[in-house]
């Protein structure tokens, strides 16, 4: 059995979720796809691939050896890539760990740019509130809230989040306006955000001149995701702190009101996560150097930087760096307003 070719129909079958969506992807016949799973599956004597009329599922075992088999292949293809003379060019597939603010925020209004500069890298990009296990490979790198506590993985402070305490004009009608923590204890409710941590019997952390003040509250309601949260907020159902980027618009319109500006909480550290391995890919740099820059362009996140500006891409991919990141958003901005003059002139 040609073992790398059966990893890769594997794979195929695993992305597509149907044998005969990957037969066609590849060009083989159903039939050689079946084949080659069963013989994969016999090979290492275990069900990778539970399947019925109806769908194709795959086992948790299934599921592990994909994770791991596709990023040998991957390897195998740098390897190659590497003695054509091609090693630092940018390509092949990157798993990247991002936190939902990031993500919906920053990275995706921006992510057509790294497509523009870098077509030869496919993106998977896993989105959590949670500690990423760089280390073991879940993801090849991470942007995220959340330190990491291994030794093992390097982890560069790339900006700050910005928080915002507020609530809902309802909930300030029927609870009142808190003009200093200490009103907090007089009966208002609070609903917290905690998707790695136990917070039960801790307050509603402020700060003040750069001093941490915890005040205790009343949770009624605690969360792991930061939009439900955003939601809870937007529902009435208490006060909630916030990223200011997500909190903003809706301060605009009226539907969140800012409490104790002058506690305003510590900002939230971004981090970048990878390995030292991981930093050997031209992909994962490309990534990392990509996404430094934006989260420090001010017009991306309007965040505090962190640390020194990065020295430019264009000095270690040659011709295939990508322009500054002004060039981008300016290219970003007048393809909107392209595309928005089309769209008046068509319904013209």
């Amino acid at each position: 059995m040609d073992l790398l070719h059966a990893i890769k129909v594997f794979g195929k079958v695993v992305e597509e979720a149907s044998f005969s969506k990957a037969a066609s992807a590849l060009e083989l016949s159903t039939s050689s796809v079946t084949k080659t799973i069963q013989n994969l599956e016999d090979h290492l004597r275990m069900r990778l691939i539970l399947r019925t009329t109806r769908k194709v599922a795959v086992t948790p075992e299934g599921r592990e050896y994909y994770a791991q088999a596709t990023r040998i292949v991957q390897d195998l293809y740098e390897v190659e890539r590497s003695l054509k003379g091609e090693r630092n060019v940018p390509a092949g597939r990157l798993q990247i760990g991002v936190a939902p603010v990031v993500a919906r925020l920053l990275l995706v209004p921006a992510l057509s740019s790294f497509q523009s500069l870098f077509p030869d890298i496919q993106l998977e990009m896993s989105i959590g509130e949670r500690p990423f296990d760089v280390e073991n490979g879940e993801v090849q790198c991470a942007v995220t809230s959340v330190a990491p506590t291994s030794s093992e993985v390097a982890v560069d402070q790339i900006g700050e989040l910005a928080l915002v305490t507020c609530a809902a004009p309802q909930y300030i009608d029927h609870f009142g306006m808190p003009h200093k923590p200490s009103d907090l204890r007089d009966g208002h409710i609070v609903v917290r955000c905690a998707p790695h941590e136990r917070l039960e019997g801790q307050g509603l952390l402020l700060d003040q001149d750069g001093e941490a003040v915890r005040v205790p509250c009343d949770c009624r309601l605690m969360v792991s995701d930061s939009d439900v949260q955003l939601a809870a907020g937007l529902a009435g159902l208490g006060i909630v702190q916030l990223h200011e980027v997500a909190a903003r618009d809706h301060f605009a319109a009226g539907g969140l009101v800012p409490l104790l500006d002058a506690w305003r909480p510590a900002p939230q550290p971004l981090y970048l996560v990878s390995t030292a391995a991981q930093q050997a890919s031209p992909r994962v740099r490309a990534f990392n150097r990509w996404v430094t820059e934006l989260v420090r362009d001010p017009l991306a996140f309007g965040r505090i930087s962190a640390g020194p500006a990065p020295r430019k891409l264009r000095s270690e991919f040659g011709n295939n760096a990508p322009h500054s990141l002004e060039q981008v958003w300016a290219g970003m901005s007048t393809s909107f307003m392209e595309r928005s003059a089309l769209g008046q002139a068509s319904a013209a």
